[in-house]
């Protein structure tokens, strides 16, 4: 079974998430490898969202946790680093439904962004 990973992004009872497709490992890549072992090359790691709940060792544990206040030992929280300047906005990939609605968002030419999209990317 593979794990996906969500962030819940709304109040009780809205049906608002982002689903994390996608990262770029900075730290911790040993242990990643251990728990990716089919991953060939360190882009590879978490380049998906199944691999990148595998490579961060994510999975029904983590249900419910909050990730601000970091309750069960996961928190996102920034480093600094200012947003991209240029994020690539498109398609979300392997959906039948809203497919017209543009929320697919990732850094462009970044080697760990999971499946490219085939349509030309545009500028939000």
């Amino acid at each position: 079974m593979h794990w996906g990973s969500n962030v819940v992004c709304g109040g009780i009872g809205e049906g608002v998430a982002v689903l994390l497709r996608a990262a770029e490992p900075l730290a911790g890549l040993d242990y990643m490898r251990e728990l990716r072992p089919a991953a060939r090359r360190d882009h590879d790691l978490a380049s998906g969202p199944g691999k990148l709940s595998q490579a961060f060792g994510l999975d029904r544990r983590f249900d419910g946790a909050d990730l601000v206040t970091g309750n069960q030992g996961i928190v996102i929280a920034s480093d600094g680093t200012a947003p991209p300047l240029d994020p690539v906005v498109g398609p979300r990939i392997g959906i039948t439904r809203a497919v017209e609605f543009p929320w697919r968002w990732h850094v462009r030419d970044n080697r760990h962004v999971s499946v490219r999209p085939s349509r030309s990317p545009r500028k939000p």
